[in-house]
């Protein structure tokens, strides 16, 4: 008897949510991608916040040089298409993909590429730390973007395609919102990257 109402109460119970998402399906177009999290985003900031549960919402609009494959390890490119390593190990050279615009609808180079990751390497930062061996950093040309480490590092691209790895961050949000605090008080509750999604309004302890 008792499994029997378990079971009873189990399919009213989703019964109950069928109704729920039936009768909202129609509140999202096909542009539209709603995800419902069980705690609150703490920043969209992609170079000071360390999101777990929300992790996806932050990469949805941020993308950084290199990736995972998906359900793989193997790095793919993202922003970069492609890249070398100098015989020494310690120079990396990305080429920049062109044609990627922001969301602000900005075109990116590899100057933007290079004051996002200059912005990560501040201290101030809470994820700065992921660029602790790089000791030179420059973007020779539109698509070019050059990182000379202190000694060979076998997990930098690794270290790159992480999930909190560095993001590339339109300079609309780093120099026009900068304020007094390099864009982070901004950065908290908006983004602005090249991703697939773009945030249209974020409203903490809300949605």
């Amino acid at each position: 008897m008792r499994l029997s109402l378990a079971a009873n109460w189990s399919l009213a119970f989703l019964l109950a949510c069928f109704s729920v998402l039936h009768a909202h399906a129609g509140f999202a177009s096909e542009k539209d991608l709603r995800v419902a999290y069980q705690s609150d985003i703490g920043s969209f900031d992609p170079d000071n916040s360390f999101e777990v549960a929300a992790l996806d919402a932050v990469n949805g609009v941020y993308e950084g040089l290199v990736a995972y494959a998906p359900g793989s390890t193997k790095i793919v490119p993202a922003l970069a298409e492609s890249w070398s390593v100098s015989p020494d190990g310690k120079t990396y050279t990305f080429k920049i993909r062109t044609g990627v615009v922001f969301h602000d609808g900005k075109p990116m180079t590899a100057a933007d590429v290079l004051a996002s990751f200059q912005r990560r390497k501040d201290k101030s930062l809470i994820l700065s730390y992921f660029l602790w061996n790089v000791k030179e950093m420059s973007a020779p040309d539109a698509t070019t973007f050059v990182i000379k480490i202190g000694f060979p590092q076998p997990s930098l691209l690794d270290t790159f395609a992480s999930p909190w790895g560095p993001k590339v961050v339109s300079p609309g949000a780093l120099v026009d919102h900068a304020g007094g605090d390099l864009a982070k008080s901004w950065l908290n509750t908006h983004a602005d990257g090249t991703g697939p999604f773009v945030l249209t309004e974020f409203s903490p302890g809300s949605r």
